[in-house]
Order: C-alpha cells, then sequence, then structure tokens
C-alpha cells in the first residue's frame, strides 16, 4: 500500500512539474497577443457601455443639430478637457 501511495505522489509531481512547465509555454506564446486583447476589451466594454446607455446613440446627433457644427465643436472641446482634468484628478 505504501508503495502505490509513493508512485502516486511521485507521479503527482511529474504531473506538477508538467503543468508548470506547459503554463509558462502558454504565457510566452499569448505574450504578443497581450496588446490586441487589451485592445479588444475596451471594444467590448465601449459596446457595453453603449449598450447599456442607449440615449448617447441619440443625444450626440441631436446635440450636433441643435448646436450646429461651431458651437458643438466649442461645446465638444470644452467637454474633453473636463473629461481629461477629472481623469488626472481622480489618478492622485
Amino acid at each position: 500500500m505504501n508503495s502505490t501511495l509513493a508512485e502516486l505522489a511521485a507521479r503527482r509531481e511529474r504531473l506538477l512539474a508538467r503543468v508548470a512547465a506547459e503554463r509558462s509555454a502558454l504565457a510566452q506564446q499569448a505574450a504578443p497577443l497581450r496588446a490586441a486583447l487589451a485592445i479588444a476589451d475596451r471594444g467590448v466594454d465601449a459596446i457595453r457601455y453603449v449598450a447599456r446607455h442607449p440615449v448617447w446613440l441619440f443625444g450626440v446627433p441631436l446635440m450636433l443639430a441643435v448646436l450646429g457644427r461651431g458651437r458643438a465643436s466649442k461645446w465638444t472641446r470644452f467637454a474633453w478637457i473636463g473629461w481629461q482634468l477629472g481623469r488626472q484628478m481622480l489618478r492622485r
């Protein structure tokens, strides 16, 4: 019985070593895809956001139509600067 347990323990150790090697190899092979997958994740997040807030699909074109090109551009620039400042403040 002890020999069976010893054989099982030895097999388990070999399998754990094999799994660690395979995990390491997979991580090395997936490294070049990491940047592309991060971009895809951001795209999926954007789609989910728009799906949760569909008013943006109608609100932005409506704002452009009501304000006209010049004023909408000015407000968009103002909102973008505010957004960037807010993000910087939240990071600190």
